[in-house]
């Protein structure tokens, strides 16, 4: 059927009096406004980004195959809304139909709509989704572990394969409450003298955009800003997508006509310090993304916006729940501040017609020979002993930071992994065979000096947090695999000062060195991370050798062995840094997500933001060649 057709037809059980249409295109949906509207309102469950104008806009300015928006009606009301949109994954025979939340990648949370007179509706919509034969795979993530969806589907069901998966959490916060009684001291006095040291550098001033000018200026700066910072860490930002820049500006154009727009900026002498973009949802504030300038980064200048942010919502009336957010671009609470969490769930539902090719969305156990459930390609690396150099053949090295809980803070998030998910992961690992080989073996295998044994991974540990030695090695060691440790030689015992702005008590704490030499006894690898984390293409020539050469030297008295591995601080490296390492002695070291992948820039692969499917993707070993097509094309 063409996409840009709508079909109002009943199919599949309608129900006492409930007809189930479908919506194919955004004109059918722009005519359901008042009725949708209406349904929201009703809905205790619906938030902003099941509403009308979050879902037109969004569908205005993005690609998807087809819409799938699945409504109940009941004459002119309505009664339950599906919101979906199809994509396509693969092709010719291997092609699937996933089905997805329409805005899923853009919203904190997704959920269906559903009328509390007539609850029943809903579950038509679910039967009449079954009953369709165009689909294989439905893909519903950041669903509310109490939402609507959530309480459809059921604990079991023999008739389809369901697999359920825990996302993440989404802090809240009781605004009713001045946030200095309820912060402990040490972080409010943060707060308040950081915000007296930015005061006694000129005038500052904290604006609302209140008309649609200010607007577009204040999403402009933020832009701009959200750009320069994550360019400065070799990221890119979606502000360089001209289609993420229109819808955004749009979307928040409609919210300013409808009284629900919370754009704030905070300004020294006119100069933006922090913006940040929130949501007004009946009486919730809901915090959507927030950036600042890297000039202003030693003031916590998010924590101050945030601060100014909920006093002036306070004033108004406006609010009494705050939602900070859960994406990884979004705005982190205030330390101490969250009173509640709410859990987000991924739901992977198989076709449950066997006559529909139907492949499995989540991985499977493996098979006897290594091959996993589902023969995936990505998985199947060569039988034989060893592995010998393949022309664009590249092994994956996979880097963790931190295994915690509860980060929220933009920053943070990029680089923290729950415990749960790091153990799945590593469950993955072993269940396909996959063999863990430090980035030096690696690097020899690029020179053609040693072979590689079968489905070969490197997992790195950049920094040596305390909880790399309490919580990851156990699992590690659980699963028989080994990890490489990049340590920072001069605070091994302390804390990890580079992460103050956003941690708490200044920083999280480090391993201590027995800590290191019990790992070292067990069998992991021990690499450097220099001797302060500092960036090393800012440093002159003798610092630079000292960070180099005087880690290498540290760790090999402390721990008695040999170091011969390193990892970039910050992934930021360039041609003097690589021939300052091989001159300090080294024999390979590690960068971050980046182009390069050789023995001195080894490129590695972040998996602390990864879905499980997403994870498994970069395992493959021709990851890297993919990841470098897609960036020479953009």
């Amino acid at each position: 059927m063409d996409a840009n057709m709508s079909d109002d037809r009943q199919f599949g059980p309608s129900g006492d009096r409930c007809q189930v249409e479908r919506v194919l295109s955004v004109e059918h949906l722009e005519s359901l406004a008042d009725a949708w509207n209406a349904l929201a309102q009703r809905d205790p469950q619906a938030r902003i980004f099941q509403s009308h104008t979050w879902l037109c806009t969004w569908l205005r300015y993005h690609h998807c195959d087809r819409m799938e928006i699945l409504v109940a009606r009941r004459g002119d009301r309505l009664t339950a809304v599906l919101p979906l949109c199809a994509h396509t994954r693969g092709f010719g025979p291997l092609s699937l139909r996933v089905l997805r939340f329409a805005a899923d990648n853009d919203s904190d949370y997704c959920d269906a709509l559903s009328d509390p007179e007539y609850p029943q509706d809903l579950g038509a919509l679910w039967t009449a989704l079954r009953e369709c034969d165009d689909w294989h795979v439905l893909d519903l993530r950041y669903v509310p572990e109490q939402g609507n969806v959530t309480r459809l589907l059921p604990a079991r069901d023999t008739g389809i394969l369901l697999v359920r998966q825990r996302n993440d959490i989404a802090p809240y916060m009781d605004l009713t409450e001045d946030w200095r009684k309820s912060l402990s001291k040490q972080r409010r006095d943060n707060i308040l003298r950081r915000t007296r040291r930015l005061r006694e550098k000129g005038v500052l001033s904290f604006e609302v955009a209140a008309h649609p000018e200010s607007v577009d200026e204040m999403l402009a700066q933020m832009a701009k800003i959200h750009v320069a910072r994550w360019q400065a860490r070799g990221q890119t930002s979606m502000f360089c997508f001209e289609e993420y820049r229109a819808w955004l500006q749009a979307f928040c154009q409609r919210l300013l006509r409808a009284r629900q727009l919370y754009l704030c900026r905070l300004a020294l002498n006119g100069d933006p310090v922090s913006i940040g973009l929130y949501f007004l949802d009946g009486r919730r504030i809901l915090g959507y993304i927030s950036t600042f300038a890297a000039s202003y980064a030693d003031y916590s200048p998010g924590h101050i916006l945030e601060a100014m942010v909920i006093d002036d919502v306070r004033a108004r009336g406006r609010g009494v729940q705050a939602a900070m957010g859960a994406g990884g671009n979004r705005s982190g609470p205030l330390p101490g501040r969250a009173q509640d969490a709410r859990g987000r769930a991924r739901v992977l539902v198989g076709h449950p017609d066997p006559a529909v090719p139907v492949a499995q969305p989540s991985p499977g156990h493996a098979r006897p020979g290594g091959a996993p459930a589902n023969g995936a390609a990505w998985a199947s690396v060569s039988p034989r002993p060893g592995i010998r150099h393949r022309a664009g053949w590249r092994p994956p090295i996979l880097m963790y930071h931190r295994i915690g809980e509860g980060e929220r803070d933009p920053l943070l998030r990029r680089f923290t992994l729950s415990r749960q998910r790091f153990e799945a992961q590593m469950r993955c690992l072993h269940r396909l065979r996959f063999h863990a080989v430090s980035p030096e073996r690696i690097a020899q295998w690029l020179d053609g000096r040693a072979p590689l044994p079968p489905r070969p991974v490197a997992i790195t540990f950049d920094d040596g947090y305390a909880d790399t030695y309490h919580i990851a090695a156990p699992i590690l060691e659980a699963y028989r695999f080994r990890a490489t440790l990049f340590l920072v030689s001069d605070y091994i015992g302390r804390k990890a000062t580079w992460d103050a702005d956003v941690a708490a008590d200044d920083g999280f704490p480090l391993m201590s060195w027995e800590e290191a030499r019990d790992l070292a006894r067990r069998g992991h690898w021990i690499g450097s991370h220099t001797r302060t984390h500092r960036e090393l293409p800012l440093l002159d020539e003798g610092a630079l050798a000292e960070e180099l050469l005087g880690s290498r030297l540290d760790l090999q008295r402390q721990l008695g062995q040999r170091v011969h591995i390193l990892a970039y601080p910050y992934s930021q490296v360039d041609d003097r840094c690589r021939r300052a390492a091989r001159a300090a002695g080294y024999r390979a070291a590690c960068a971050g997500e980046g182009l390069d992948y050789h023995r001195w820039c080894l490129d590695r692969v972040n998996t602390a933001e990864a879905s499980l499917p997403l994870f498994l993707a970069k395992l493959s070993p021709w990851f890297y060649l993919f990841r470098r097509a897609r960036a020479r094309r953009w």
